[in-house]
């Protein structure tokens, strides 16, 4: 079966045709492009016009919640026909009914059979001009499901040259047309990644709507915009667009206005807005409950189980440490925090509700709901909530659960070939709770298969060709764990047998969101063999594969980090494992070591933009090969499943990469990282500091003190920092030979997150202030922000050593003052004390001004639409006062991104607040400065001579008051 694989060219051309699978989140193996896909192409099937009840004005309703129902089935049913069984159909508008039907249920091989049929009855017709043209552009929809993009590409030219000549139509249907062929080709451009031509189709089609007073063809044309503007990277404006959206759907009728607000909830939801995308997801319920819509009701309930789901996730998971190793078959049961569960059972009760809509419409007979489309709609819930009930371990009622799906009177559709698959991943993982994975559950991908096959639907024959290799691969590691060699190198061959055949399908310049998959679980399974080095091609062609579509997923909010670090993290990770752990000479040992830098490079990048959303374009490729500095030590320690990887390089050119490890695994040093991280935000505290941060030291110090030894001269350390290890300041780390920590010993010490993102160089001009702050209470906005104290006698105390513009102080400091002093643009350096929060939530991520939140984003967008008026570059932003959130993991996140979307070369902060009960944050930061004020001092040697200045003189002994700051970018 397995067919020879071939190369492709790694091109992002379509995430197309996943956005009828919603959920599956956690287990289903591209969950992170799912959030994405939700979002996307918002297409319609049009009707022809040949018979009177086709030509009723069609509604365009987004393809991941149903099609509109603009055609009433003329046989009475909605069944899609095979046509070898149906004989030649000579009826044109029969041809398109089943094409429809077909094209509901997901049977787009069957589909495009139809109307092929159709175009070619209708070709020689001369009055069938409008009907061919609408023919062709429902082609054009079947045709970007296929992902034949030439064929849909000429299909729609083709219904544009067909409509446009016409002259004897109804203006305004006429437009109603080409409005639909519009939102059409605005779907295909977006699908190949022509994003700003989309947006141009759709903002005419939302123009041509309005012209003829369609409401709500009209919103539909600008919710695709907003989509549009969050791939550009225009979030202001997109959501600008959203509340215009609104405001607009209040004019709408109950059922159109309820089905428009479920699509912004949905995209709301995948864009990260989830608190938003409950709001609305709500008021469309809420609109409907009362009717007999159940099909309606039951999809916006599950909707809302999708957001409420998406929440209660983000929530647990900002506690949650990193996935080292990943085997997409493999369950493994997490423990949720009692303090979550809450949350989780919110979703619960509305897939639940949704279930029931189905069961009070069986025992109403006055009901109208569509059999086929309504039983999708429910095993949708109930799959949903069986793997919400596995991730409760609520075993009894999953079980119970499981005897109500029934797939088999489900229509063979794409739609289908999914619901297999993830009812699948779910019965797997309560067999293995039982102890075993039966041999059944391939049974069930093989019928998932034969489904895909009929519907020669290459996609789905992928994604169902991949996941039995998965289980397979599952198989193979249970056999090996049972030192049964011999079956365990059986299902291994299997798996990659059927793993070959999925990526061939796939094909990454196709496919990419799945081919990163099979590429990366061919590479798990050539690393199982023992075949190294074909396993670092694959798992370097999945990486490849993700660098390609990188960009493309810049619109999702960040709550999808943490997908993103479960489900893509690894891939790096594990190729980085292979690469520093496969032996060879040392030529060898050195492009390894070079291609695990660049890989943990694009990781810390990756990470970053898909926090920040924006794409870094400014960044340099392996700059620390540019560096010719000897006086700089670069260190990246790298947290891997076994083992802490430390590479490192002494910043001279052509100077060869050194390597140390430690053996301990990932679970060992978070715990005495997260330990660590927790005795230091707690004053008065240095024993239990101390004995965290000495076992630290002997990781990650003691390997590099032969380099240090021998390399006199260095003088500067700098960390690429990885996981947990960027919660903790390097300053703070205990050398137990010598009784001290690397703050006392002769190192200036600094942190890149990710070598890539800063230019490190010496600043030739000299510093100017703007500075400002709040010491009043702030009351009002919440999470206790109190008076700060020697707020005066700080920026009083900094004036006196370096030159400054007005100072903003209380009353003074507000995001409109704060404005108009940037637009100035008469300073080089930027000194705020003021309360603020570092969150990996953007939400939570802000500084305070007087009696508002300022929020990351809306901070990093004055700096920058402001810098046009700078006469001097960015040199320096110092935030005092601020500090990350207490139990988020990835909080720094916040930190990072304010140094890197900023523009400020440097920026130096706090990892938790500052002491304000003494004077040590003012004295600490009057110290900076006085320092940074003398020739040729760097930024790390100022920050550390204060911090040794609070230590030594002043004695300020206690690590939670001198080792909170940290400088992260440029260290010169």
């Amino acid at each position: 079966m397995a067919r020879k694989r071939v190369n492709f060219h790694f091109v992002m051309e379509s995430f197309l045709n996943k956005a009828q699978l919603i959920l599956r989140s956690l287990i289903v193996v591209n969950r992170w492009y799912q959030r994405l896909l939700i979002l996307l192409f918002l297409g319609v099937f049009i009707t022809v016009g040949i018979h009177p009840v086709l030509s009723q004005t069609p509604i365009d309703i987004p393809i991941m919640h149903e099609l509109t129902d603009i055609t009433k089935p003329m046989q009475g049913n909605n069944t899609c026909y095979n046509p070898g069984e149906i004989g030649k159909v000579k009826d044109a508008k029969k041809l398109i009914e089943y094409g429809k039907n077909c094209y509901e249920q997901g049977d787009f091989s069957n589909a495009a059979i139809w109307l092929q049929n159709a175009v070619e009855i209708l070709k020689p017709q001369k009055d069938q001009k409008i009907n061919l043209a609408i023919t062709l552009g429902n082609l054009t929809l079947i045709y970007q499901q296929q992902g034949n993009w030439q064929l849909a590409q000429t299909s729609i030219e083709s219904s544009f040259n067909i409509l446009n000549p016409i002259k004897n139509i109804n203006h305004n249907r006429k437009q109603q047309l080409s409005a639909q062929f519009l939102n059409i080709q605005g779907k295909l451009q977006f699908a190949q990644g022509k994003v700003e031509d989309a947006l141009k189709s759709w903002e005419k089609a939302a123009a041509i709507y309005h012209g003829i007073g369609n409401k709500y063809g009209n919103i539909i044309s600008q919710i695709n915009q907003v989509q549009a503007l969050q791939a550009l990277g225009l979030f202001q404006p997109a959501q600008t667009k959203i509340e215009k959206i609104e405001q607009n759907i209040e004019k709408l009728p109950a059922n159109l206005k309820s089905k428009a607000l479920r699509s912004l909830g949905d995209i709301l939801r995948a864009v990260g807005k989830l608190e938003e995308s409950k709001d609305k997801l709500e008021k469309s319920f809420n609109l409907v409950k009362n009717s007999e819509d159940t099909e309606n009701k039951s999809g916006t309930l599950l909707s809302l189980g999708n957001t409420l789901l998406a929440t209660a996730n983000l929530a647990r998971d900002r506690e949650a440490t990193a996935n080292y190793e990943y085997m997409p078959w493999r369950c493994e049961n997490k423990d949720i925090p009692t303090k979550f569960v809450q949350q989780y059972s919110f979703a619960k009760e509305k897939y639940q509700e949704a279930i029931k809509e189905y069961d009070n419409a069986r025992n109403n007979q006055a009901s109208s709901i569509k059999e086929i489309k309504a039983n999708i709609t429910e095993i949708k819930a109930k799959v949903n909530l069986l793997h919400l009930l596995i991730e409760l371990q609520e075993w009894e009622s999953a079980e119970n659960l499981v005897n109500q799906i029934k797939l088999n009177n489900l229509p063979t559709s794409r739609d289908k070939v999914y619901i297999q698959i993830n009812f699948a991943k779910s019965l797997a993982c309560l067999q293995k709770n039982k102890g075993e994975i039966e041999i059944e559950i391939a049974k069930k991908l093989k019928t998932a298969i034969q489904d895909a096959e009929n519907l020669k639907d290459n996609r789905a024959i992928s994604y169902a060709f991949g996941n039995l290799g998965g289980l397979y691969e599952y198989f193979a590691w249970v056999n090996q764990q049972k030192q049964q060699t011999s079956q365990a190198e059986y299902w291994r061959h299997q798996a990659q047998k059927f793993t070959e055949e999925a990526l061939y399908l796939a094909q990454p310049a196709q496919m990419s969101d799945i081919a990163y998959q099979w590429q990366w679980q061919l590479g798990r399974l050539f690393e199982f063999e023992g075949k190294n080095e074909k396993a670092i091609k694959e798992y370097d062609n999945a990486v490849k594969t993700l660098e390609s579509v990188r960009g493309d997923l810049l619109s999702i909010n960040s709550d999808v980090q943490f997908n993103f670090r479960d489900n893509i993290e690894p891939v790096y990770r594990e190729l980085i494992n292979l690469l520093v752990k496969t032996k060879g000479s040392s030529d060898l040992i050195q492009t390894y070591l070079k291609k695990a830098i660049k890989t943990i490079d694009s990781l810390q990048l990756a990470e970053l933009e898909n926090f920040l959303r924006c794409n870094l374009s400014n960044t340099q490729e392996q700059q620390i090969y540019q560096l010719n500095d000897s006086k700089t030590l670069i260190v990246y320690p790298i947290i891997l499943e076994d083992r802490l990887s430390i590479i490192f390089k002494v910043a001279r050119k052509d100077e060869n990469l050194g390597y140390k490890e430690q053996r301990i695994s990932a679970q060992q040093i978070e715990k005495t990282l997260q330990e660590l991280r927790d005795s230091l935000i707690e004053p008065d505290n240095t024993p239990e500091v101390v004995e965290k941060s000495k076992i630290v030291y002997k990781l990650l110090i003691e390997p590099l003190k032969p380099i240090l030894n021998q390399e006199t001269q260095i003088k500067n350390l700098v960390f690429v920092l990885d996981g947990l290890l960027r919660n903790i300041p390097m300053s703070v780390l205990y050398d137990d030979d010598v009784k001290q920590y690397l703050v006392e010993k002769n190192y200036d010490i600094a942190v890149l997150p990710g070598f890539n993102v800063f230019n490190p160089q010496s600043v030739q001009t000299k510093l100017n202030l703007f500075m400002g702050g709040i010491g009043l209470a702030q009351p009002n906005l919440g999470l206790g922000f109190e008076k700060i104290e020697y707020l005066r006698d700080e920026l009083d105390g900094i004036a006196q050593k370096i030159p400054s513009s007005n100072i903003l102080i209380d009353e003074q400091f507000t995001k409109f003052n704060i404005q108009k002093q940037l637009e100035r643009g008469n300073f080089s350096g930027i000194h705020w004390k003021t309360h603020g929060v570092f969150s990996s939530d953007p939400d939570q991520n802000f500084i305070v001004a007087y009696q508002e939140k300022i929020k990351a984003n809306d901070l990093n967008n004055l700096i920058q639409t402001t810098s046009k008026n700078r006469t001097k570059a960015l040199e320096l932003l110092v935030l005092s006062a601020c500090e990350t959130a207490q139990g988020d993991n990835r909080a720094v996140l916040g930190l990072a991104g304010i140094a890197v979307r900023s523009g400020a070369k440097s920026t130096i902060s706090t990892l938790w607040k500052a002491d304000d009960s003494t004077k040590a944050n003012t004295e600490f930061m009057i110290k900076f400065y006085q320092e940074l004020s003398k020739p040729g001092m760097t930024k790390a040697q100022a920050l550390h001579q204060a911090q040794l200045y609070l230590f030594k003189e002043l004695g300020y002994n206690a690590p939670n008051i001198w080792a909170t700051y940290i400088l992260v970018g440029n260290w010169l």
